[in-house]
């Protein structure tokens, strides 16, 4: 359901969201209907070729791009890649869940004991945690490309729009750093801390001067 932005490039992405919420839900809803066909399937290991299944479309294209040093697509690519991701990890964790659950119905229980887990164990399983995070950002990151943004100069400062109902933020001259030329761009860099970029792109010398002399008037002022 996290593909629908991409295969439906025409619809407003909240329109298309919240499609994809209701048909997750019915969708849900109708595989609980048959509760012992789904407690088969996690006893089987099932869940895990469900998951495997999910994250492969969102991990092959980027390690692709990765290996062929090419970052490429629009940025709504980065939508549902990180929703793949996150269902594929939601599949795996709701599937060990039930398969617990399910065997404790149906095998017999010979012991029963508090015990407290290895702090070793918990340090590996959390190192490992975090590894897959940084996994999911690496992906993320390949497959994303820049954010297009406006920017407005004003007097005392510039206001950076990336759109959206909360995408606008006012930043004052004193939190740009340089501004400056190369190749066929113009670049502002900004300080700490939001130590960030943008870059205006112009393929004619006079007008990128003439955007680089408005903007350090303006930063004057």
């Amino acid at each position: 359901m996290f593909c629908l932005p991409r295969l439906s490039p025409g619809v407003p992405a909240e329109s298309l969201m919240s499609g994809s919420i209701l048909l997750g839900l019915v969708a849900g809803a109708a595989v609980e209907q048959v509760p012992s066909r789904v407690d088969e399937l996690v006893v089987r290991g099932g869940h895990v070729v469900l998951a495997v299944a999910t994250v492969l479309p969102a991990v092959l294209p980027g390690a692709t791009r990765a290996f062929d040093g090419v970052r490429t697509g629009p940025e709504s690519d980065a939508l549902p890649v990180f929703g793949l991701l996150f269902t594929g990890d939601l599949v795996w964790a709701a599937g060990r869940i039930r398969t617990a659950r399910v065997r404790l119905e149906r095998e017999t229980t010979h012991l029963a004991r508090s015990t407290a887990e290895s702090l070793s164990h918990r340090l590996v399983f959390d190192a490992v945690a975090v590894l897959g995070g940084l996994l999911l950002a690496a992906v993320g990151f390949v497959l994303s490309t820049p954010r297009a943004v406006r920017l407005t100069e004003l007097d005392s400062g510039l206001v950076v729009n990336s759109g959206g109902p909360f995408g606008e933020k006012f930043l004052p001259w004193r939190g740009v750093r340089r501004i400056e030329t190369g190749g066929d761009s113009v670049r502002v860099r900004c300080r700490s801390p939001h130590p960030t970029s943008y870059r205006i792109d112009s393929h004619v010398a006079d007008e990128q001067r003439q955007i680089v002399v408005t903007l350090r008037r303006c930063r004057r002022w």
